[in-house]
């Protein structure tokens, strides 16, 4: 008798195991928010993001050869944009929290190239650029990209 209950007590627990492996499962591995892009609106957001990690690089590539010039070329390449030249093709499509993020990271770099025009100690602009990357974080953090079928 002692066996049997010992018997039904694994096979119990064996599908309650394989029963919450199925549920859990079902269940998104990425549970960010889903940005749901066309096809152009996605490239045109990791263009953007690619610019963001190449200014990103010149940037740290400036403070380490302390050359401010540098810096200043770098970070103006993702500086806030002049309304006209902001893609419409993003009109509409973005959560405003998206935006938000987006356009404190250009201010950020703005902020970086306004430092290093004025001559900032490059130990104020890294302390810019990591608050700057702050937003790159969140964003990831918060977003995936879904193609629109």
């Amino acid at each position: 008798m002692k066996f049997l209950s010992s018997a039904f007590m694994l096979i119990t627990a064996n599908l309650s195991f394989n029963a919450g492996s199925a549920i859990a499962a079902e269940e998104p591995l990425d549970t960010r928010e889903v940005l749901l892009l066309t096809e152009e609106q996605r490239e045109h957001v990791l263009d953007e993001m690619n610019g963001f990690l190449s200014s990103v690089q010149g940037i740290i590539e400036g403070i380490a050869e302390n050359d401010l010039e540098i810096v200043a070329e770098a970070a103006a390449e993702s500086s806030p944009k002049k309304p006209g030249e902001m893609a419409g093709i993003m009109k509409g499509v973005r959560p405003l929290q998206f935006k938000s993020m987006g356009a404190e990271t250009r201010k950020g770099f703005l902020q970086i190239t306004e430092q290093a025009q004025s001559g900032a100690r490059t130990e104020e602009i890294a302390s810019t650029l990591h608050e700057t990357m702050n937003y790159c974080n969140a964003c990831h953090a918060t977003y995936q990209i879904q193609l629109k079928d």
